[in-house]
This record gives C-alpha cells, structure tokens and sequence, in this order.
C-alpha cells in the first residue's frame, strides 16, 4: 500500500517533471525557429546564385540557360553539309 509520504513524494515528482516539460517547450520552439532561420537563408542564398539575373554576373541556371538559347537561335542547319 501507499503510504502518504510516498504520495507526497509521487505527486512533486510529477509537477517537477511537467515543469520540466513545460521549460523545454520553450527552448524546442527556439531551436525550431533558429534551425527555420538558418535553413531559409541558405536557401536564399543558393537561389541568389543559381538564379542571379545580374548583367555582369548571372546565376549558372541563367548562364546555361542562356548557352541553350544562343545555340538554338544560331540556325546551324545551312552549315551542315550531307
């Protein structure tokens, strides 16, 4: 059986547990919104540089883009000899 003393010593243990839980809330939604924080910056910067549309410095998804269409728009079809 259960003696009081036991219960006392039960019941603190469970509100010091959900104390507990409570503080290490706070700090799992601070690590959540630190990890978003630095996870959308480096997006920010890997697409800054795939996508630049810089005239002196564009991004490499623009400049292969750019290969692509020049070696389109060329009309090489006369060149070619059968």
């Amino acid at each position: 059986m259960i003696t009081h003393a036991k219960s006392i010593k039960r019941t603190k243990l469970l509100r010091k547990r959900t104390w507990n839980l409570r503080n290490q809330g706070g700090q799992l939604v601070l690590e959540y919104v630190l990890l978003l924080v630095v996870v959308v910056s480096l997006a920010e910067i890997i697409v800054k540089g795939l996508i630049s549309r810089e005239q002196n410095e564009p991004g490499a998804i623009i400049k292969v883009w750019d290969t692509i269409i020049k070696k389109i728009g060329s009309d090489q079809a006369g060149e070619i000899e059968p």
